[in-house]
């Protein structure tokens, strides 16, 4: 094998998929340095959320550029039939969209044509119900060595596209595997909880959505310090989740709320995770690095990908939809929570069982080569 390419992460901006990036490269490092391979990693422009990870992961990988205007040599790079180009992009080609569907098609049709073998872990897919959509997904599926896929109901989706597909099966998210940092941050010395609202969902529902976590923290600040999460860094159309916690922030700060805009390390966000009572979030990967540190966490999201990582610790109940009840359905799951000690025995035993599937997931993907 000559060279491995990691695409679908970058660091310094969506911190689940920096998450993602770090497992993988750990496993990576293992495999190149038996194998002799030489790993690349994608890269949306530079910067020092680039060079720290570069810094704190010890492994040995290069840098190369994602110019997705360039739709006939969208990298900056010449790979070859052998090579091999990992996805962790953790969703591709479902309906909320078209955009990020071509995006990811210009990514994929790259190694496609040239022969590299592609592997997309762990995944999750669909709902694609839209024509063209299905199209584009169905020719990249149809030329993926192996879908290392995330969820029931996102295999179901892909096999309904796509029979033929090489499903090696449904694993954890590989996240649950990174470790938290201990002592790197300064923790409130109060009870607190965790809230990390998304862009994603703003632009759906507007400032009700906004009102919620406001009134959240309002009922709740008597009794938790509340503690407002940037998770991801990235622009989302003409807002991002900075400015929105920031807006979250300003209307709640007379109920010392605190505001956590930092980039910090994925692990040091799985250290303030670990030290927080539960938490209430619109991202995927705030509720999967609570759950992976033994805290339960509220999901409000706009995917099937939520409840499926809550069913692997019979916790369904706490993913709730966005209506008029969401605060009056948190604050009586809250009480659930609170009754049973916040489950953490529960939520430690499933950790015991889950995070090996994830290792196992790993090495399946490491025999892809």
């Amino acid at each position: 094998m000559k060279n491995i390419y990691i695409v679908g992460a970058q660091p310094g901006g969506n911190k689940g998929a920096e998450a993602m990036l770090e497992v993988v490269l750990n496993a990576l490092s293992r495999k190149a340095t038996s194998e002799q391979a030489s790993v690349f990693v994608e890269a949306l422009g530079s910067g020092p959320a680039y060079d720290a990870l570069k810094e704190r992961s010890g492994v040995n990988f290069e840098y190369f550029q994602f110019s997705p205007k360039k739709l006939l040599w969208p990298y900056d790079v010449n790979v070859e039939k052998g090579d091999v180009v990992i996805d962790i992009g953790g969703i591709n080609y479902h309906d909320r969209s078209f955009r990020a569907n071509v995006r990811s098609l210009v990514r994929h049709a790259f190694f496609i044509f040239r022969g590299v073998k592609l592997v997309f872990f762990t995944q999750d897919h669909g709902p694609c119900k839209q024509f063209f959509s299905r199209v584009i997904a169905k020719f990249v599926y149809a030329h993926a060595h192996k879908v290392f896929m995330r969820s029931e109901v996102s295999q179901g989706f892909l096999r309904e596209l796509s029979p033929q597909v090489n499903i090696p099966g449904v694993y954890p998210d590989c996240t649950l595997l990174l470790e938290q940092s201990k002592g790197t941050i300064d923790l409130p010395a109060d009870d607190y909880f965790i809230l990390a609202p998304s862009a994603v969902m703003f632009h759906q529902y507007g400032k009700e959505y906004l009102d919620v976590f406001v009134e959240l923290i309002k009922k709740l600040s008597e009794k938790y310090k509340p503690v407002i999460v940037v998770h991801n860094f990235t622009q989302n159309e003409d807002s991002s989740d900075l400015v929105l916690c920031r807006e979250v922030y300003r209307q709640t700060v007379k109920y010392n709320s605190v505001l956590i805009e930092e980039d910090l390390p994925p692990s040091n966000f799985k250290e303030l995770f670990a030290g927080a009572k539960f938490s209430i979030s619109s991202r995927y990967h705030v509720i999967v690095g609570s759950f992976s540190v033994n805290t339960p966490s509220f999901a409000v999201g706009w995917n099937h990908k939520y409840e499926e990582f809550l069913a692997l610790y019979d916790m369904r109940f706490l993913n709730l939809k966005f209506n008029d009840a969401l605060v009056i359905n948190i604050l009586d799951g809250l009480t659930r929570l609170e009754n049973e000690l916040f489950y953490l025995k529960e939520v430690s035993d499933r950790n015991s069982t889950l995070k090996p599937r994830v290792e196992a997931s790993l090495e399946a993907m490491l025999e892809s080569f």
